[in-house]
């Protein structure tokens, strides 16, 4: 299923931005 690995990419790369944006702030 092509829609639910791009779906996965996504929410891996969404997670990676949030640990980027935290560990600026911190």
């Amino acid at each position: 299923m092509p829609i639910l690995r791009r779906a996965i990419e996504l929410s891996q790369h969404n997670v990676y931005w949030h640990c980027r944006l935290i560990f600026q702030l911190a």
